[in-house]
């Protein structure tokens, strides 16, 4: 029976039989079951699955994937660049017979002179999930060996860098002087909720429910909708004098507001943050006020609740305090 869930306004139908795998996203449930239950009746009965085409190259695969695939990811301007780098590869434009794992390893070693473990898996994982594209929804014979074989670095967890109340006035002080009168109002709301640039930029003033301090995502980045409550401070610096007539909560693009952060870098002295710091500061702060990983995870959208464990600490010098004060309580 096809498992058909509503994604993102769509409904995607997954057909897992046979040992295969096909899935596809249309506007309806009634295409979606219809389909479902086509593709099945076609895998039971030996007419789905052989392969019907072959490409000449990797680069045929890489080049359809970015065409039919890469529009609809959350941010597809980050992977067709990763992939548009892959096409000036020469493995890229060799037969794909010819092409093999000491091939993608060097490309690996060479990348990872450049680039962090954590870049290169991502990297690797979206060549990865192309060719698997092509074998499994197109059906073209795609080897796939090459790419899964390849032995990925372990990546090294990094220690959770925490944005003082000193950092925060610092970014804030420059914010206000750089012209881009929207950053520091981004700032506040991503250190207030977690949310993530590309869900800041998407953000709607119909998604704002300030009468129940709520902010509803339907479109984040791992497809699941969630709700953010919003804090009074946050309310009070982002929202108190919003234009309802305004589709938009902030008229920017993810560049622009990459550029507006540059600026009040540019402004600020002091060691550098990155805008992503200040997610993290805004989950290190939820689990302070004493929010369990469940409920963290459902504000700020992590899906692997074993990441989120890496934030719930709480601040080391309060911890210190509470054992000193308690070691006092017995001398």
């Amino acid at each position: 029976m096809p498992t058909i869930r509503k994604r993102n306004g769509k409904f995607q139908v997954q057909v897992r039989i046979a040992g295969q795998f096909i899935s596809r996203t249309f506007d309806t449930r009634t295409q979606a079951v219809a389909w479902g239950r086509d593709i099945e009746k076609d895998i039971l009965s030996g007419g789905y699955g052989a392969p019907s085409y072959t490409p000449a190259n990797l680069a045929e695969v890489l080049r359809r994937y970015i065409r039919d695939c890469t529009p609809r990811k959350a941010d597809p301007k980050a992977e067709r660049y990763v992939l548009e780098a892959m096409l000036k590869e020469p493995w890229s434009q060799m037969p794909l017979c010819k092409v093999r794992t000491a091939h993608i390893a060097h490309y690996r070693d060479e990348r990872l002179k450049t680039v962090k473990p954590s870049t290169l898996k991502r990297q690797i994982g979206i060549l990865r999930t192309a060719c698997l594209t092509a074998q499994r929804e197109w059906a073209w014979q795609v080897p796939t060996k090459f790419v899964t074989n390849v032995k990925l670095p372990a990546v090294q967890e990094t220690v959770i860098r925490r944005i003082t109340a000193q950092d925060e006035h610092d970014l804030l002080s420059a914010a206000r002087v750089t012209g881009h009168h929207y950053i520091a109002e981004v700032i506040t709301l991503a250190i207030e909720t977690g949310m993530r640039r590309s869900e800041i930029v998407r953000m709607s003033v119909a998604d704002v429910d300030l009468a129940r301090k709520i902010i509803v995502l339907p479109s984040t980045k791992n497809g699941r909708w969630r709700k953010v409550p919003i804090s009074r401070r946050l309310e009070a610096k982002c929202f108190s004098g919003q234009d309802i007539n305004q589709a938009s909560v902030f008229e920017a693009s993810i560049d622009g507001i990459k550029s507006a952060f540059r600026k009040v870098l540019e402004v600020k002295a002091g060691r550098r943050i990155r805008f992503h710091d200040l997610r993290h500061e805004a989950v290190s702060r939820l689990f302070e006020r004493g929010l369990s990983i469940p409920e963290v995870a459902s504000i700020s959208g992590h899906r692997d609740l074993a990441v989120l464990a890496r934030y719930s600490h709480a601040d080391i010098d309060r911890i210190i305090s509470i054992i000193h004060n308690h070691e006092s309580d017995k001398f």
